[in-house]
């Protein structure tokens, strides 16, 4: 309720710092913080995830469920993260 009642800050303000200064105040929230915050912003691993879908649904795989297409992906991602 503490953290909700706070005043906004501005856009240009660097939520480390904030983050930094308040987390004596708010440690939950702050670990959640660290947590998510150290996150790099990436889009290779959608990318990956794309690129696999397109190989697993061929023309020849065209009419798979989503459910039977969310499964292989699944399994070839795990089958490649078991071989190394």
């Amino acid at each position: 309720d503490k953290w909700y009642a706070e005043p906004c800050e501005s856009e240009d303000i660097n939520p480390f710092n904030w983050w930094a200064s308040n987390q004596t105040r708010f440690p939950s929230i702050a670990m959640v913080a660290r947590q998510y915050l150290a996150i790099p912003a990436t889009s290779v691993a959608s990318e990956r995830l794309f690129s696999k879908c397109g190989l697993i649904c061929s023309n020849r795989r065209a009419a798979l469920s989503p459910q039977h297409m969310e499964h292989l992906v699944f399994l070839s991602h795990n089958l490649r993260e078991s071989t190394r």
